[in-house]
């Protein structure tokens, strides 16, 4: 890795190294901690000392913690999001809607958040899902298709093969009305 890209956080820095200990599940507890000393009236210099000392990570300027803790303040927005959309989506699907309609509707509403609230990381993600979500449906709807003129075509070589038995001609068409139902219009 180059220099340039350390600075800028890359892979090995230190302002990298905290933020994937920040996530760390087993990181919960000290969490706590941390979150309450970034909100007291200590000094960034004893802060980054206190860093040094009992995590190892040695940011070397201020910015880099103020980077950090406005990191840290956007993940802890992103979460309570989730939360929230997770609990949006019970309530739509307790009130009769479909998981598909439920994803659609949070998807619409993710999307005017992010755009409000200016996070353009979420933004980005959410993009990115109404596009897996909308090629999703595509290929469903592909392959329903398929299987409709698949089907279809098999039984009209059934009915050609059964031309001159009217019983048979009967289940057929029963058959084709269950299996094969006329294609939404």
């Amino acid at each position: 890795m180059n220099e340039s890209n350390k600075l800028r956080g890359g892979g090995n820095s230190e302002l990298t190294r905290f933020k994937e200990l920040w996530k760390k599940p087993s990181f919960a507890d000290s969490r706590d901690y941390w979150l309450e000393q970034f909100s007291s009236a200590r000094t960034q210099q004893d802060l980054r000392s206190e860093l040094l000392k009992k995590l190892k990570i040695n940011l070397h300027r201020d910015n880099q913690l103020t980077a950090f803790r406005q990191w840290a303040d956007a993940q802890a927005q992103r979460e309570l999001m989730a939360q929230k959309i997770e609990e949006r989506k019970k309530e739509l699907l307790a009130g009769g809607m479909t998981l598909e309609e439920s994803q659609d509707v949070l998807l619409t509403e993710a999307a005017a958040y992010s755009t409000a609230a200016r996070d353009f990381k979420l933004g980005l993600k959410v993009s990115s899902e109404i596009s897996k979500a909308t090629t999703h449906l595509l290929d469903q709807e592909k392959f329903k298709e398929s299987l409709r003129t698949k089907l279809e075509s098999a039984f009209a070589e059934l009915a050609t093969a059964c031309k001159g038995n009217a019983e048979a001609l009967q289940h057929i068409q029963k058959a084709r009305a269950l299996l094969a139902p006329e294609k939404p219009k």
